[in-house]
């Protein structure tokens, strides 16, 4: 990417991405000796297979749609626990609700969501990065996490 240019960031997972994510999944329940169930594993799956932002509700839902019937409670618990394993990021889109995807590698991406139809598209501009590690530098800041969301109306909905 040139400076100055930005780019739309595919929300599809790289592929047998999900597949690695399940084995590292395991490895760090085997080593919290927590146990793989099987509610986890299709939680997780769903997460890791996902190209979109997924709500703990959608989850729910992708999983009655496969013959699974898992308490919302369990799909709660199990969201947090990918995220505080690291491999799941949670992002509050100001809906009244959080929405999950899977976390590959340390980029930063921000996100345009319509208001409309609840897409979420991630974007990544180098010139913004740029201006925001001068102003971090500047103020002598160092920040564990930033977002940036922008809230509108996309092509389709417009």
């Amino acid at each position: 990417m040139t400076p100055g240019s930005s780019s739309i960031v595919p929300t599809r997972p790289p592929l047998g991405c999900a597949a690695v994510m399940m084995e590292v999944l395991r490895g760090e329940l085997r080593e919290r000796e927590l146990p793989f169930t099987q509610q986890r594993e299709a939680i997780a799956r769903e997460l890791f297979e996902s190209t979109r932002h997924l709500s703990a509700d959608d989850v729910e839902a992708l999983l009655f749609e496969r013959g699974h019937h898992i308490g919302k409670a369990t799909v709660y618990r199990t969201l947090a626990l990918l995220v505080e394993l690291g491999l799941a990021t949670e992002h509050d889109f100001d809906e009244g609700f959080r929405r999950y995807q899977m976390k590959v590698g340390a980029a930063q991406y921000d996100h345009m969501i319509c208001t409309v139809c609840g897409g979420v598209t991630q974007f990544r501009q180098e010139e913004l990065e740029t201006v925001l590690g001068g102003v971090l530098r500047d103020a002598g800041f160092e920040p564990l996490t930033r977002q940036i969301k922008i809230f509108g109306t996309c092509n389709d909905c417009s």
